[in-house]
């Protein structure tokens, strides 16, 4: 990558903004399941349903940001947009617990959607737009590495802080059998909870009671694990909204002067080119 395009705010700009928006869709597809599967007890098929309706916000939002940017010249206001309803959403997921139903969980997934689509389309055609066409192919694939990076580095670093998290809420509740808890992925396999159940069972000084007591504060603390995960991962949905004002500073009023200096031939010429 030229070190150069960087002195260009639109594209430097553009490039963290791409890193939030896939830190965004990241902390979606891979915690929201683990949190409805984990925290709330629910099965595989359920946890699919929000994706499902994230889906069709990704898909209503693409259409109408599309047809708004195509129209207005407004990626500014797209991308503030966008990433303001992005890390909203994602403050409210952060905000959820065990009892909150499915219903507002798919709701809030919709309004996910929707934000991010309008971050993607923000951040893609109006930055091509902007730079110039000799360095057109390198700031695309600039972009795209920069949405796999995020991807990886989301899931990486936040993975991280769930599985810290989750270790401070239950060190010092667990002992025993109960320590098998404190992995996450525990809470997810019905046939590993069968056997800690067993070993519950089987212990001189534990019971049913104890294990399903034991459960309910393991998913309490995965439920406030993951509460810290969706709320750092909307304040970099919030990082968005300020990299859209300065990648489009002027945006607008640089694509009226571009098109206002294309020479239009005129009527009777252009019929004659006609073919």
């Amino acid at each position: 990558i030229p070190i150069s395009l960087f002195k260009e705010r639109v594209f430097s700009a553009s490039m963290v903004a791409s890193l939030t928006i896939t830190t965004s869709f990241i902390t979606t597809t891979v915690f929201l399941p683990l949190f409805i599967q984990g925290a709330k007890g629910a099965t595989a098929t359920q946890s699919a349903y929000p994706l499902m309706t994230m889906a069709i916000g990704v898909a209503l939002g693409a259409n109408v940001s599309g047809q708004l940017l195509s129209r207005s010249n407004r990626p500014r206001e797209g991308g503030v947009f966008g990433m303001a309803i992005a890390a909203a959403t994602l403050w409210y997921v952060g905000g959820m617990g065990t009892a909150t139903s499915m219903l507002n969980i798919s709701i809030a997934t919709a309004f996910l959607g929707l934000g991010l689509s309008f971050g993607w389309t923000s951040f893609t055609a109006p930055v091509q737009n902007a730079m110039p066409n000799n360095v057109l192919g390198v700031v695309t694939s600039s972009l795209q590495f920069a949405r796999m990076f995020g991807m990886a580095a989301a899931a990486a670093g936040l993975g991280a802080i769930m599985a810290a998290q989750l270790s401070a809420n239950l060190g010092g509740h667990l002992t025993g059998p109960a320590t098998a808890f404190e992995n996450a992925e525990l809470l997810i396999s019905e046939d590993e909870l069968e056997e800690v159940r067993l070993e519950f069972i089987a212990h001189a000084d534990l019971d049913e009671a104890a294990y399903l007591e034991t459960l309910a504060i393991a998913r309490t603390g995965l439920a406030d694990a993951l509460s810290v995960v969706f709320k750092i991962a909307a304040i970099a949905s919030g990082i968005g909204i300020p990299m859209s004002i300065i990648a489009f500073h002027k945006y607008r009023i640089w694509r009226e002067e571009e098109e206002s200096t294309i020479v239009r031939p005129a009527a009777g010429v252009a019929d004659s080119l006609a073919p």
